[in-house]
């Protein structure tokens, strides 16, 4: 594939003028482009052209200035090696990967691809299937997911991550400032900080380790699942099962409980929890501990059959 270095000023790609306030500049041969100088149009990459799979770098120095905004369609390749884009629309199986350099506002659809590993992009709502990946960086404003996203973190760092619908997330690492809410979908946090709070107020999310410096919260009918061992609530030691609300009504109105102990992973758990309307908190052993209740269980059938006998 031809490999060409384009200033964007210079149009080298096809460029189709709507009007004298705007410049399209697209992309969609193919082949490889380097944005190196500021864009003051919009930039469209393989719109209508499928299979082309046209890959567009923005280095350093290169820039597409508010209000234009890059759009990447079908199979083609945005990659932010530095510079910045102030907005971007992705569509079909397009991706994007930011290393360094920045990003303003990203929004999603279809099956595209999102991966930032460096550098920093605003909010991104994520919608249809796309999956957003954050393994490094950070992002200013929020994450919100919608229908069947999928979200995954392992580093970086992060404002707010919202879920929706039937959307999926995977938290292994990483940290977030203010909260993770859970309204619909799964959710799974394994890893990593939770500097706020962790709400499920729809859906269900289970909590195996990482750490919350914020409160837990189960609202409506969400079901917040947690993994560990030796629980205790307001300091009583209690068994596995299921938490529910005290009151019944919103769990802004219930009185506040603390939950300590340990995660699965080993994690220590010290957060108060509000439970309200219809939603639980259930405690489930660790594979450890519930091996040991499987084999007290069959000893004691074994005990019962024996002494019947």
């Amino acid at each position: 594939m031809k490999t060409r270095s384009i200033l964007v000023v210079a149009m080298a790609a096809s460029a189709v003028c709507s009007s004298q306030a705007m410049a399209l500049i697209q992309y969609n041969d193919g082949g490889t482009y380097d944005i190196t100088t500021t864009s003051n149009d919009d930039v469209w990459v393989d719109w209508q052209k499928p299979a082309m799979g046209t890959t567009v770098n923005v280095q350093n120095g290169g820039a597409v200035t508010s209000p234009y905004k890059m759009q990447a369609f079908e199979d083609s390749v945005v990659n932010v090696y530095g510079g910045s884009i102030s907005n971007y629309l992705a569509y079909g199986s397009s991706r994007l990967s930011i290393s360094d350099g920045s990003a303003g506002y990203l929004d999603t659809y279809d099956s595209s691809q999102v991966l930032l590993t460096g550098g920093s992009a605003g909010s991104i709502d994520a919608y249809d299937n796309s999956q957003i990946t954050l393994a490094g960086g950070s992002l200013t404003g929020e994450l919100w997911a919608f229908d069947y996203s999928a979200v995954d973190v392992s580093m970086g760092h992060l404002m707010t991550i919202v879920l929706y619908d039937s959307s999926q997330m995977l938290f292994t690492g990483g940290s977030v400032q203010y909260h993770i809410l859970v309204s619909g979908g799964q959710a799974s946090v394994s890893g990593g900080t939770i500097i706020g709070d962790f709400h499920v107020s729809g859906g269900q999310a289970t909590w195996s380790g990482g750490l919350v410096g914020g409160n837990l919260a189960a609202a409506g009918n969400g079901v917040l699942t947690i993994e560990g061992s030796s629980f205790a609530v307001d300091g009583t030691p209690i068994g596995y099962g299921s938490l529910y609300s005290m009151l019944g009504g919103g769990w802004t109105n219930e009185p506040h409980r603390q939950l300590t102990r340990t995660l699965l992973n080993g994690d220590p758990i010290d957060s108060n929890f509000f439970i309200g309307q219809n939603a639980s908190i259930v405690l489930v052993p660790e594979p450890a501990t519930l091996a040991l209740l499987a084999i007290g269980g069959i000893a004691l059938v074994r005990r019962k059959r024996h002494t019947s006998t």
